[in-house]
């Protein structure tokens, strides 16, 4: 279980209403992440999961004939897969090192800034999470915004949207959903 209430468990996939987010962690699962991706698209569209396409273009997954959008995000074995019904939508997910030395490439210099005032120990953290954010921004659209996502504990995860939305969290198990 993910820490926190936040992330609780389901069941069954629950109905994706207009305005929505919803967000999926899954960790340690055997489903590759496009395995998970395609079951929940499925339950989400009422179809079988190889009945649909799943385009790349550029960072975004698309969906080509329905009106959902989708994302997904891998590293160290742990998924963040992420839905809502139209629009656009980013996540990113990167597992939380402190023996790999921030980098400030790739940084906005406005990140890169938020990162120098951390203290020399919270660096490499903070970096990671300003590349999340930023490859969650990028995926979703340009004038996209951030939404909270709950702590992962070891992780940092970022979510975008086009515009304001509710978020939902659960956690994914591929032998009946939590």
């Amino acid at each position: 279980m993910v820490g926190g209430a936040a992330w609780g468990p389901s069941a069954d996939v629950p109905v994706l209403l207009a305005g929505e987010v919803h967000l999926w962690f899954a960790i340690g699962e055997p489903d590759s992440g496009l395995t998970a991706l395609r079951f929940l698209l499925g339950e989400y569209l009422g179809r079988r999961p190889q009945s649909f396409r799943i385009e790349q273009a550029g960072d975004r997954l698309l969906v080509p004939g329905f009106p959902i959008a989708c994302g997904m995000s891998e590293s160290s074995g742990a998924r963040l897969l992420g839905f809502t019904p139209r629009g656009h939508l980013g996540v990113a997910l990167e597992r939380l090192r402190s023996d790999i030395p921030y980098s400030a490439r790739g940084l906005t210099q406005e990140a890169l800034s938020r990162v120098r005032l951390q203290p020399p120990q919270r660096r490499n953290e903070a970096a990671v999470w300003e590349c999340c954010r930023q490859r969650a921004l990028r995926q979703a659209c340009p004038s996209a915004v951030l939404l909270p996502v709950p702590p992962i504990p070891g992780f940092a995860a970022a979510v975008a949207v086009d515009r304001l939305r509710a978020l939902r969290t659960f956690q994914y198990a591929p032998n009946g959903l939590r």
